[in-house]
């Protein structure tokens, strides 16, 4: 044992001689700044999180806000200055053909300027480039009343979604809805209980040598592309889902036949995404349980398994159940893999042998440029992106309340 001298020899070559008195005025000023950094940082994350929300709500209220007009044809006509003061405005509109129900121009704002033979939509833009008192402008002759583009009861408890094809659109989304919690409940029923088996194996029985091996490759494969683990779904999975649903056939003289693009490829595949996720995070809470626990069970004669599944597993519950919801949360949100692998039919998805679209694949699909940047099309997406948004809010709210309710405490 060293002694006082020996230690405080050491402590002197260590930090390379005598301790000097620090600036106290200094080190305040580095302090203010650490914490105006801080503040900073939560201020911005805060700010970014207050501008999702604001675009979300402020294009959702927009898609629902859109509204339509049933023209006939075009017409040109000699409008006044008091015509053009006395016209209401109608914003964020749409102009629909009376014959065909097609949009007969992008949606945008519009002057209802009332004549002798009725009422004659005009772009307010083909107004702002009248100079004179008056001028001659080309509008649309309204035939049919006035109505929503689409409502909120359709939207939400409607079950066809088919907004780009077609003469009637429709914007029921339980069919977006349907497929991405097909795709979701697939994924959790393949990837948790593999993610916890694989989690208690590496804590409770795999030796430190293969445990530090097996791991990190694991948390390699949370950082492979996802649009890899789509062509791996669309060339591996597929296939092979095939291959046995022909052995299927041939044993129980069944038909089971997979689509070339199915929910089962799809879900198969983000399971495989988020199992390091699984395994990690919930490995992590297993290991972090106090060994005294352990120790305690096997004094009392319990086996390795006794006290993997009844000691190790219920302390570390919380854990285990964060690594669950975080797992789903991301398999909600996932886009590559069901953008690729999933197809595109929006339908309510019951069959996972047959194709199905999730909300994230719907708006990709809408920002490939399919539809016009002022459409209520394109703006519909950002409605299904605030139901989505609720959704892993629901799910983030329902984590905070089982970790609270299953967290164990140890001193």
């Amino acid at each position: 044992m060293m002694s006082f001298e020996e230690s405080a020899k050491k402590l002197k070559t260590l930090t390379g001689g005598a301790g000097r008195p620090r600036n106290r005025r200094l080190l305040q000023f580095r302090e203010r700044l650490i914490k105006l950094f801080v503040l900073g940082c939560a201020i911005f994350s805060v700010a970014t999180t207050a501008s999702i929300i604001f675009v979300l709500s402020s294009e959702t209220l927009s898609f629902f806000r859109t509204n339509t007009s049933v023209a006939s044809e075009s017409t040109t006509l000699t409008v006044t200055s008091q015509q053009i003061d006395e016209a209401p405005t109608l914003e964020n509109w749409r102009i629909v053909d009376s014959t065909k129900q097609e949009s007969l121009l992008t949606d945008g704002d519009f002057k209802a300027v009332t004549t002798e033979s009725g009422t004659v939509l005009v772009p307010t833009d083909e107004l702002s480039k009248i100079d004179d008192d008056d001028g001659t402008v080309t509008g649309w002759k309204e035939t049919g009343a006035r109505h929503a583009e689409v409502g909120l009861g359709e939207f939400l408890g409607g079950t066809e979604w088919n907004p780009l094809l077609g003469e009637e659109k429709q914007f029921g989304i339980w069919p977006l809805i349907s497929g991405t919690l097909l795709i979701t409940a697939i994924a959790a029923v393949f990837a948790l209980p593999i993610g916890l088996i694989t989690a208690i194996f590496l804590s409770e029985y795999a030796p430190e040598r293969l445990r530090n091996t097996v791991k990190p490759i694991l948390e390699i494969l949370a950082g492979i592309p996802t649009v890899v683990f789509g062509f791996f779904a669309l060339t591996v999975l597929t296939p092979g889902l095939n291959w046995m649903g022909e052995l299927y056939n041939s044993l129980a003289k069944g038909e089971l036949v997979f689509d070339t693009y199915n929910a089962m490829s799809a879900g198969l595949a983000v399971g495989i995404m988020i199992l390091p996720i699984v395994s990690s995070l919930a490995e992590d809470a297993l290991r972090a349980v106090p060994k005294s626990l352990r120790d305690g069970a096997f004094a009392l004669g319990a086996t390795r398994l006794d006290v993997s599944l009844r000691v190790v597993v219920p302390a570390a519950l919380s854990g285990i159940m964060a690594s669950f919801l975080l797992a789903i949360t991301r398999a909600v949100g996932e886009t590559m893999i069901v953008a690729l692998a999933a197809g595109g039919l929006a339908q309510m998805a019951y069959d996972p042998t047959g194709p199905a679209q999730t909300m994230t694949a719907y708006m990709v699909q809408i920002f490939l440029g399919d539809a016009p940047a002022t459409g209520v099309e394109y703006k519909s997406s950002y409605a299904v992106a605030a139901v989505l948004f609720l959704m892993t809010l629901a799910l983030t709210i329902t984590g905070n309340i089982i970790l609270n309710r299953f967290r164990e405490e140890y001193e």
